[in-house]
Protein backbone atom coordinates (compact mmCIF):
# COMPACT_ATOMS: atom_id res chain seq x y z
CA UNK A 1 0.00 0.00 0.00
CA UNK A 2 1.28 3.44 -0.65
CA UNK A 3 1.81 6.31 1.82
CA UNK A 4 -0.70 8.15 0.51
CA UNK A 5 -3.32 4.95 1.37
CA UNK A 6 -1.97 4.93 4.81
CA UNK A 7 -2.97 8.34 5.28
CA UNK A 8 -6.30 8.06 3.69
CA UNK A 9 -6.95 5.39 6.32
CA UNK A 10 -7.46 7.03 9.80
CA UNK A 11 -8.36 10.28 7.92
CA UNK A 12 -11.34 8.25 7.14
CA UNK A 13 -11.57 6.56 10.22
CA UNK A 14 -12.16 10.65 11.23
CA UNK A 15 -14.95 11.03 8.76
CA UNK A 16 -17.11 7.67 9.82
CA UNK A 17 -16.53 8.84 13.65
CA UNK A 18 -17.92 12.61 13.06
CA UNK A 19 -20.83 10.93 11.09
CA UNK A 20 -21.74 8.61 14.39
CA UNK A 21 -21.54 11.45 16.45
CA UNK A 22 -23.99 13.49 14.46
CA UNK A 23 -26.85 10.66 14.62
CA UNK A 24 -30.18 11.59 16.47
CA UNK A 25 -29.92 8.54 18.69
CA UNK A 26 -26.41 9.76 20.32
CA UNK A 27 -27.00 13.64 20.62
CA UNK A 28 -29.43 16.24 22.12
CA UNK A 29 -29.49 19.15 19.76
CA UNK A 30 -30.45 22.40 21.25
CA UNK A 31 -30.71 26.05 20.09
CA UNK A 32 -29.73 28.88 22.08
CA UNK A 33 -32.81 29.22 23.33
CA UNK A 34 -33.26 25.99 24.49
CA UNK A 35 -30.21 25.54 26.15
CA UNK A 36 -31.12 28.99 28.38
CA UNK A 37 -34.28 27.16 29.69
CA UNK A 38 -32.56 24.24 30.38
CA UNK A 39 -29.82 25.70 32.10
CA UNK A 40 -32.59 27.90 34.28
CA UNK A 41 -34.08 24.34 35.01
CA UNK A 42 -31.25 22.48 35.54
CA UNK A 43 -28.50 24.56 37.14
CA UNK A 44 -27.44 23.63 40.95
CA UNK A 45 -26.77 27.01 41.33
CA UNK A 46 -29.95 28.53 40.49
CA UNK A 47 -31.57 26.21 42.55
CA UNK A 48 -29.71 27.22 45.43
CA UNK A 49 -30.44 30.60 44.77
CA UNK A 50 -34.06 29.51 44.15
CA UNK A 51 -33.73 27.99 47.92
CA UNK A 52 -32.74 30.88 49.66
CA UNK A 53 -35.51 33.43 48.33
CA UNK A 54 -37.84 30.20 49.88
CA UNK A 55 -35.95 30.73 52.64
CA UNK A 56 -36.49 34.15 53.18
CA UNK A 57 -40.12 34.28 52.11
CA UNK A 58 -40.65 31.98 55.19
CA UNK A 59 -38.48 34.11 57.18
CA UNK A 60 -41.16 36.96 56.34
CA UNK A 61 -44.07 34.61 57.32
CA UNK A 62 -42.08 33.62 60.66
CA UNK A 63 -41.98 37.59 61.48
CA UNK A 64 -45.63 38.43 60.95
CA UNK A 65 -46.12 36.27 63.75
CA UNK A 66 -44.79 38.51 66.07
CA UNK A 67 -47.98 40.40 65.49
CA UNK A 68 -50.15 37.67 67.10
CA UNK A 69 -50.31 36.09 70.75
CA UNK A 70 -48.05 33.34 72.09
CA UNK A 71 -49.99 30.07 73.62
CA UNK A 72 -47.38 28.07 75.64
CA UNK A 73 -48.42 24.77 77.08
CA UNK A 74 -46.32 24.51 80.56
CA UNK A 75 -45.59 21.38 82.89
CA UNK A 76 -43.77 21.17 85.44
CA UNK A 77 -42.95 18.15 88.23
CA UNK A 78 -41.36 19.07 90.80
CA UNK A 79 -39.52 17.73 94.30
CA UNK A 80 -37.98 19.65 97.46
CA UNK A 81 -35.70 18.63 99.75
CA UNK A 82 -38.23 18.55 102.16
CA UNK A 83 -42.37 19.90 102.42
CA UNK A 84 -42.95 23.32 102.67
CA UNK A 85 -44.30 23.49 106.66
CA UNK A 86 -44.88 26.21 108.92
CA UNK A 87 -43.83 25.32 112.36
CA UNK A 88 -47.22 26.16 115.00
CA UNK A 89 -45.56 25.21 118.64
CA UNK A 90 -44.73 28.96 119.06
CA UNK A 91 -48.69 29.22 118.75
CA UNK A 92 -49.62 26.19 120.67
CA UNK A 93 -47.50 27.46 123.53
CA UNK A 94 -48.74 30.92 123.88
CA UNK A 95 -52.55 29.54 123.81
CA UNK A 96 -51.70 27.69 126.64
CA UNK A 97 -50.06 30.63 128.59
CA UNK A 98 -53.19 32.90 127.76
CA UNK A 99 -55.50 30.05 128.76
CA UNK A 100 -52.98 29.42 132.30
CA UNK A 101 -53.86 33.24 133.05
CA UNK A 102 -57.74 32.98 132.66
CA UNK A 103 -60.36 32.58 135.26
CA UNK A 104 -60.86 28.82 135.88
CA UNK A 105 -63.90 28.73 134.01
CA UNK A 106 -62.49 29.81 130.76
CA UNK A 107 -59.59 27.68 131.06
CA UNK A 108 -60.61 24.47 130.05
CA UNK A 109 -62.14 26.02 126.81
CA UNK A 110 -58.65 27.50 125.71
CA UNK A 111 -56.93 25.12 126.99
CA UNK A 112 -58.93 22.30 124.81
CA UNK A 113 -58.00 25.16 121.78
CA UNK A 114 -54.28 24.89 122.65
CA UNK A 115 -54.36 20.73 122.37
CA UNK A 116 -56.28 20.75 119.00
CA UNK A 117 -53.36 23.33 117.03
CA UNK A 118 -50.98 20.71 115.41
CA UNK A 119 -47.42 21.06 115.90
CA UNK A 120 -46.98 22.37 112.10
CA UNK A 121 -48.91 22.72 109.27
CA UNK A 122 -47.35 21.77 105.43
CA UNK A 123 -47.89 24.63 102.66
CA UNK A 124 -46.44 22.42 100.51
CA UNK A 125 -45.65 18.80 99.41
CA UNK A 126 -42.31 17.84 98.67
CA UNK A 127 -43.48 16.45 95.17
CA UNK A 128 -45.77 18.32 92.93
CA UNK A 129 -46.70 18.37 89.57
CA UNK A 130 -48.74 21.15 87.58
CA UNK A 131 -49.93 21.97 83.71
CA UNK A 132 -50.79 25.21 82.90
CA UNK A 133 -51.82 27.13 79.49
CA UNK A 134 -50.14 30.51 79.09
CA UNK A 135 -50.87 33.39 76.52
CA UNK A 136 -48.86 36.87 75.85
CA UNK A 137 -49.98 39.37 73.60
CA UNK A 138 -47.96 42.36 72.54
CA UNK A 139 -49.66 45.74 73.08
CA UNK A 140 -47.02 47.72 72.35
CA UNK A 141 -43.46 47.18 71.42
CA UNK A 142 -41.79 50.58 70.40
CA UNK A 143 -42.48 50.29 66.51
CA UNK A 144 -39.92 47.30 66.77
CA UNK A 145 -42.23 44.24 65.48
CA UNK A 146 -43.49 46.34 62.29
CA UNK A 147 -39.33 47.40 61.41
CA UNK A 148 -38.52 43.68 61.71
CA UNK A 149 -41.33 42.69 59.08
CA UNK A 150 -40.45 45.39 57.19
CA UNK A 151 -36.47 43.98 57.44
CA UNK A 152 -37.84 40.28 56.71
CA UNK A 153 -40.00 41.88 53.26
CA UNK A 154 -36.44 43.16 52.47
CA UNK A 155 -34.51 40.36 53.31
CA UNK A 156 -36.52 38.32 50.69
CA UNK A 157 -35.92 41.69 47.74
CA UNK A 158 -32.13 40.58 48.44
CA UNK A 159 -32.54 37.56 48.07
CA UNK A 160 -34.38 37.90 44.95
CA UNK A 161 -31.33 40.19 43.58
CA UNK A 162 -29.32 37.29 44.52
CA UNK A 163 -30.96 35.24 42.11
CA UNK A 164 -31.23 37.92 39.49
CA UNK A 165 -27.66 38.35 39.91
CA UNK A 166 -26.82 34.60 39.34
CA UNK A 167 -28.63 34.14 36.50
CA UNK A 168 -27.08 36.83 34.81
CA UNK A 169 -23.81 35.62 35.49
CA UNK A 170 -24.74 32.02 34.36
CA UNK A 171 -26.12 33.40 30.84
CA UNK A 172 -22.66 34.36 30.14
CA UNK A 173 -21.01 31.93 31.33
CA UNK A 174 -23.74 29.91 28.92
CA UNK A 175 -23.20 31.83 26.22
CA UNK A 176 -19.56 31.70 26.55
CA UNK A 177 -19.50 27.63 26.18
CA UNK A 178 -22.66 27.25 24.28
CA UNK A 179 -21.02 29.66 21.29
CA UNK A 180 -17.66 28.49 22.35
CA UNK A 181 -18.70 25.08 21.47
CA UNK A 182 -20.13 26.31 18.25
CA UNK A 183 -16.94 27.93 17.51
CA UNK A 184 -14.76 24.87 17.97
CA UNK A 185 -17.93 22.65 15.48
CA UNK A 186 -17.84 25.62 12.95
CA UNK A 187 -13.59 25.23 13.39
CA UNK A 188 -14.27 21.30 12.60
CA UNK A 189 -15.87 22.32 9.50
CA UNK A 190 -13.44 24.51 8.72
CA UNK A 191 -10.43 21.96 8.97
CA UNK A 192 -12.44 19.44 7.16
CA UNK A 193 -12.79 22.04 4.36
CA UNK A 194 -9.26 21.97 4.35
CA UNK A 195 -8.22 18.62 4.57
CA UNK A 196 -10.95 18.40 1.58
CA UNK A 197 -8.65 20.88 -0.33
CA UNK A 198 -5.69 19.17 0.69
CA UNK A 199 -7.01 15.35 -0.72
CA UNK A 200 -8.05 17.01 -3.79
CA UNK A 201 -4.77 19.26 -4.05
CA UNK A 202 -2.48 15.41 -3.91
CA UNK A 203 -4.78 13.90 -6.41
CA UNK A 204 -4.02 16.65 -8.28
CA UNK A 205 -0.80 16.49 -8.01
CA UNK A 206 -0.26 12.41 -8.11
CA UNK A 207 -2.04 13.24 -11.66
CA UNK A 208 0.55 15.76 -13.12
CA UNK A 209 3.39 14.07 -11.33
CA UNK A 210 2.14 10.73 -13.70
CA UNK A 211 2.09 12.79 -16.69
CA UNK A 212 5.73 14.95 -15.99
CA UNK A 213 4.22 18.00 -15.47
CA UNK A 214 5.66 18.70 -12.61
CA UNK A 215 8.37 16.68 -9.98
CA UNK A 216 7.38 13.71 -6.96
CA UNK A 217 9.06 16.56 -4.87
CA UNK A 218 5.57 18.34 -5.38
CA UNK A 219 3.33 15.87 -4.78
CA UNK A 220 5.39 14.97 -1.61
CA UNK A 221 4.71 18.25 -0.47
CA UNK A 222 1.18 18.31 -0.96
CA UNK A 223 0.69 14.87 1.05
CA UNK A 224 2.89 16.50 4.16
CA UNK A 225 0.35 18.95 4.47
CA UNK A 226 -2.33 16.80 3.86
CA UNK A 227 -1.21 14.91 6.93
CA UNK A 228 -0.76 17.97 8.77
CA UNK A 229 -4.24 19.10 7.69
CA UNK A 230 -5.30 15.57 9.65
CA UNK A 231 -3.73 16.35 12.65
CA UNK A 232 -5.14 20.21 12.86
CA UNK A 233 -8.70 18.57 12.50
CA UNK A 234 -7.96 16.00 15.04
CA UNK A 235 -6.63 18.66 17.73
CA UNK A 236 -10.01 20.55 16.52
CA UNK A 237 -12.30 17.84 17.72
CA UNK A 238 -10.60 17.35 21.05
CA UNK A 239 -11.11 20.70 21.71
CA UNK A 240 -14.94 20.64 20.59
CA UNK A 241 -15.25 17.61 23.78
CA UNK A 242 -13.43 20.01 26.05
CA UNK A 243 -15.80 22.64 25.57
CA UNK A 244 -18.97 20.10 25.33
CA UNK A 245 -18.19 18.97 28.36
CA UNK A 246 -17.64 22.27 30.30
CA UNK A 247 -21.64 23.21 28.20
CA UNK A 248 -23.12 19.63 30.27
CA UNK A 249 -22.03 21.16 33.62
CA UNK A 250 -23.27 24.63 32.63
CA UNK A 251 -26.48 22.87 31.74
CA UNK A 252 -26.60 20.80 34.71
CA UNK A 253 -26.45 16.97 33.34
CA UNK A 254 -24.51 15.19 32.01
CA UNK A 255 -25.68 15.31 28.33
CA UNK A 256 -23.87 15.36 25.00
CA UNK A 257 -25.04 18.50 23.02
CA UNK A 258 -24.96 19.60 19.69
CA UNK A 259 -25.65 23.63 19.32
CA UNK A 260 -27.86 24.24 16.51
CA UNK A 261 -27.64 27.84 16.88
CA UNK A 262 -25.21 29.60 14.65
CA UNK A 263 -22.76 32.72 15.59
CA UNK A 264 -24.53 35.75 15.74
CA UNK A 265 -23.60 39.60 15.70
CA UNK A 266 -25.76 42.82 14.64
CA UNK A 267 -25.16 46.16 13.07
CA UNK A 268 -28.05 47.37 15.05
CA UNK A 269 -27.25 48.06 18.59
CA UNK A 270 -27.99 50.85 20.96
CA UNK A 271 -26.18 53.48 22.18
CA UNK A 272 -23.43 53.41 25.23
CA UNK A 273 -25.40 55.90 26.92
CA UNK A 274 -28.67 53.40 26.73
CA UNK A 275 -26.48 50.75 27.96
CA UNK A 276 -25.18 52.88 31.18
CA UNK A 277 -28.34 53.78 31.71
CA UNK A 278 -29.75 50.69 32.18
CA UNK A 279 -26.88 50.05 34.32
CA UNK A 280 -27.46 52.27 36.86
CA UNK A 281 -31.12 51.30 36.83
CA UNK A 282 -30.74 47.29 36.79
CA UNK A 283 -27.14 46.29 37.21
CA UNK A 284 -27.69 43.39 39.84
CA UNK A 285 -25.04 44.39 41.94
CA UNK A 286 -25.94 47.81 42.51
CA UNK A 287 -29.56 46.92 43.18
CA UNK A 288 -28.09 44.47 46.00
CA UNK A 289 -26.18 47.96 47.28
CA UNK A 290 -28.91 50.01 47.25
CA UNK A 291 -31.17 47.09 49.10
CA UNK A 292 -28.77 47.14 51.45
CA UNK A 293 -29.20 50.91 52.11
CA UNK A 294 -33.06 49.81 53.11
CA UNK A 295 -32.06 47.13 55.70
CA UNK A 296 -29.29 49.62 57.35
CA UNK A 297 -31.99 52.47 57.56
CA UNK A 298 -34.24 49.82 59.15
CA UNK A 299 -31.17 48.99 61.74
CA UNK A 300 -31.08 52.33 62.45
CA UNK A 301 -34.71 52.70 63.33
CA UNK A 302 -34.95 49.51 65.15
CA UNK A 303 -31.63 50.88 67.09
CA UNK A 304 -33.59 53.50 67.92
CA UNK A 305 -36.82 51.92 68.76
CA UNK A 306 -35.05 49.84 72.24
CA UNK A 307 -35.15 53.48 73.78
CA UNK A 308 -39.20 52.65 74.03
CA UNK A 309 -40.42 50.17 76.44
CA UNK A 310 -42.50 46.98 75.83
CA UNK A 311 -46.42 46.61 77.16
CA UNK A 312 -47.64 42.95 76.74
CA UNK A 313 -51.20 41.59 77.93
CA UNK A 314 -50.45 38.13 79.25
CA UNK A 315 -52.20 35.35 81.32
CA UNK A 316 -51.93 31.76 82.36
CA UNK A 317 -54.70 28.77 83.33
CA UNK A 318 -53.95 26.17 85.75
CA UNK A 319 -55.08 22.89 84.13
CA UNK A 320 -54.07 20.04 85.72
CA UNK A 321 -52.22 19.66 89.16
CA UNK A 322 -51.32 17.14 91.67
CA UNK A 323 -49.73 17.90 95.03
CA UNK A 324 -49.85 21.66 94.87
CA UNK A 325 -51.52 24.22 97.68
CA UNK A 326 -54.74 25.20 97.31
CA UNK A 327 -53.68 28.71 98.04
CA UNK A 328 -52.31 28.77 94.41
CA UNK A 329 -54.74 30.39 92.21
CA UNK A 330 -55.80 28.71 89.32
CA UNK A 331 -55.45 31.35 86.52
CA UNK A 332 -54.51 35.19 86.18
CA UNK A 333 -54.20 37.90 83.69
CA UNK A 334 -52.13 41.10 83.50
CA UNK A 335 -50.29 43.76 81.95
CA UNK A 336 -46.51 43.60 82.25
CA UNK A 337 -43.91 46.19 81.60
CA UNK A 338 -40.44 46.06 80.37
CA UNK A 339 -38.00 49.33 79.97
CA UNK A 340 -34.42 49.72 80.24
CA UNK A 341 -33.43 52.65 82.26
CA UNK A 342 -29.46 52.20 81.82
CA UNK A 343 -27.43 49.73 79.57
CA UNK A 344 -24.41 51.45 79.89
CA UNK A 345 -24.80 53.42 76.77
CA UNK A 346 -25.27 50.55 74.46
CA UNK A 347 -28.27 51.17 72.80
CA UNK A 348 -26.48 54.92 71.89
CA UNK A 349 -23.29 52.88 70.38
CA UNK A 350 -25.44 50.65 68.26
CA UNK A 351 -27.28 53.51 66.88
CA UNK A 352 -23.76 55.00 66.02
CA UNK A 353 -22.80 52.29 64.43
CA UNK A 354 -25.54 51.54 62.51
CA UNK A 355 -25.15 54.92 61.16
CA UNK A 356 -21.52 54.47 60.74
CA UNK A 357 -22.58 51.19 58.54
CA UNK A 358 -24.78 53.11 56.75
CA UNK A 359 -22.30 55.97 55.43
CA UNK A 360 -19.58 53.03 54.41
CA UNK A 361 -22.83 51.39 52.50
CA UNK A 362 -22.97 55.45 50.60
CA UNK A 363 -19.26 55.24 49.57
CA UNK A 364 -19.52 51.52 48.35
CA UNK A 365 -22.19 52.18 46.16
CA UNK A 366 -20.62 55.63 44.78
CA UNK A 367 -17.48 53.42 43.70
CA UNK A 368 -19.81 50.57 42.41
CA UNK A 369 -20.97 53.03 40.29
CA UNK A 370 -18.35 54.82 38.73
CA UNK A 371 -16.72 51.15 38.25
CA UNK A 372 -19.93 49.88 36.39
CA UNK A 373 -19.64 52.91 34.26
CA UNK A 374 -16.46 52.79 33.32
CA UNK A 375 -16.95 48.45 32.80
CA UNK A 376 -19.84 49.45 29.90
CA UNK A 377 -17.98 51.83 28.54
CA UNK A 378 -15.10 49.45 27.86
CA UNK A 379 -17.42 46.76 26.74
CA UNK A 380 -19.38 48.78 24.73
CA UNK A 381 -16.01 50.07 23.20
CA UNK A 382 -14.69 46.66 22.98
CA UNK A 383 -18.05 45.07 20.80
CA UNK A 384 -17.89 48.59 18.73
CA UNK A 385 -13.80 47.32 17.69
CA UNK A 386 -15.26 43.92 17.14
CA UNK A 387 -17.71 45.01 14.76
CA UNK A 388 -15.54 47.35 12.94
CA UNK A 389 -12.91 44.22 12.59
CA UNK A 390 -15.51 42.27 11.22
CA UNK A 391 -16.64 44.54 8.44
CA UNK A 392 -12.98 44.91 7.69
CA UNK A 393 -12.24 41.16 7.20
CA UNK A 394 -15.12 40.46 4.86
CA UNK A 395 -12.16 41.97 2.28
CA UNK A 396 -10.02 39.44 3.39
CA UNK A 397 -12.04 36.86 3.36
CA UNK A 398 -13.00 37.63 -0.45
CA UNK A 399 -9.98 38.09 -1.25
CA UNK A 400 -8.55 34.71 0.10
CA UNK A 401 -11.55 32.91 -1.80
CA UNK A 402 -10.30 34.23 -5.13
CA UNK A 403 -6.16 33.96 -4.35
CA UNK A 404 -6.70 30.31 -3.83
CA UNK A 405 -8.91 29.84 -6.66
CA UNK A 406 -6.31 31.41 -9.10
CA UNK A 407 -3.50 29.44 -7.27
CA UNK A 408 -5.32 26.28 -7.96
CA UNK A 409 -5.92 26.93 -11.75
CA UNK A 410 -2.39 28.03 -12.44
CA UNK A 411 -1.50 25.10 -10.49
CA UNK A 412 -3.00 22.78 -12.91
CA UNK A 413 -1.34 24.84 -15.59
CA UNK A 414 1.74 24.28 -14.11
CA UNK A 415 3.07 27.64 -13.65
CA UNK A 416 2.66 27.62 -9.80
CA UNK A 417 3.94 24.79 -7.04
CA UNK A 418 2.58 23.11 -4.54
CA UNK A 419 3.87 25.39 -1.81
CA UNK A 420 2.39 28.09 -3.99
CA UNK A 421 -1.75 26.42 -3.52
CA UNK A 422 -1.15 25.08 0.29
CA UNK A 423 -0.12 28.58 1.41
CA UNK A 424 -3.60 29.73 -0.27
CA UNK A 425 -5.21 27.21 1.26
CA UNK A 426 -4.13 27.62 4.62
CA UNK A 427 -4.13 31.82 4.03
CA UNK A 428 -7.94 30.94 3.73
CA UNK A 429 -8.63 29.14 6.43
CA UNK A 430 -6.58 31.08 8.34
CA UNK A 431 -8.97 34.37 7.71
CA UNK A 432 -12.07 31.97 7.99
CA UNK A 433 -10.84 30.83 11.74
CA UNK A 434 -10.16 34.23 12.36
CA UNK A 435 -13.27 35.88 11.27
CA UNK A 436 -15.58 33.29 13.27
CA UNK A 437 -13.25 34.12 16.46
CA UNK A 438 -14.10 38.34 16.11
CA UNK A 439 -17.86 37.33 16.07
CA UNK A 440 -17.17 34.38 19.08
CA UNK A 441 -15.81 37.14 20.83
CA UNK A 442 -18.68 39.54 19.94
CA UNK A 443 -21.01 37.44 21.32
CA UNK A 444 -18.75 36.89 24.18
CA UNK A 445 -18.74 40.79 24.41
CA UNK A 446 -22.40 41.04 23.73
CA UNK A 447 -23.20 39.20 27.07
CA UNK A 448 -21.00 40.84 29.45
CA UNK A 449 -22.01 43.86 28.08
CA UNK A 450 -26.17 42.99 28.74
CA UNK A 451 -24.97 41.48 32.19
CA UNK A 452 -22.96 44.71 33.35
CA UNK A 453 -26.12 46.98 32.45
CA UNK A 454 -28.83 44.24 33.74
CA UNK A 455 -30.32 42.57 30.75
CA UNK A 456 -28.62 39.53 30.54
CA UNK A 457 -32.61 38.02 30.29
CA UNK A 458 -32.76 39.97 26.45
CA UNK A 459 -29.75 37.88 24.84
CA UNK A 460 -32.10 35.52 23.46
CA UNK A 461 -34.01 38.68 21.63
CA UNK A 462 -30.50 40.32 20.07
CA UNK A 463 -29.50 36.33 19.34
CA UNK A 464 -33.23 35.99 17.15
CA UNK A 465 -32.56 38.90 15.63
CA UNK A 466 -29.07 39.10 14.15
CA UNK A 467 -27.34 37.71 11.71
CA UNK A 468 -26.20 34.35 12.31
CA UNK A 469 -23.54 32.71 10.79
CA UNK A 470 -23.39 29.15 10.47
CA UNK A 471 -21.62 26.31 8.58
CA UNK A 472 -23.58 23.36 7.19
CA UNK A 473 -22.28 20.08 8.34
Amino acid sequence: MTKSGLLLIPMLAVFSLSAQEVTPSDTTRLTFGEALRQMQSGNQLIWAANEEVKEKQYDKKATQGLFMPKIQLIGAYTILDDDVSLDLTGLKTGISDFAAALPPTLKPYIGALATKVPDSYTLQEQKFGILSVGAAMPLYAGGKIRTANKAASVRVKEAEEKLTEQSASLITELTTRYYGLRLAEDVITVRKEVLTGMESHVKQAESLTKNGMIASAEKLHAEVYRAEAFRALQGSVRDADIVRSALASTLGGPIIVYPTSGLFYTTNIESADFFRQQALANNPKLRQVAVNKELIDLKIKGEKENYLPTIALMGSKELYSNGMNSLVPDWFVGVGLNYTLFDGLARTRKVQAARSLGKRVDNIEEKAKTDIQVQVSSLYSQLMKTQEQLESIETSLAFANEYLRVREKSFSAGFATSLDVVDAQLNLAKVKIERLNLIYNYDITLAQLLEASGQSQQIEKYQTNAIQERYEK
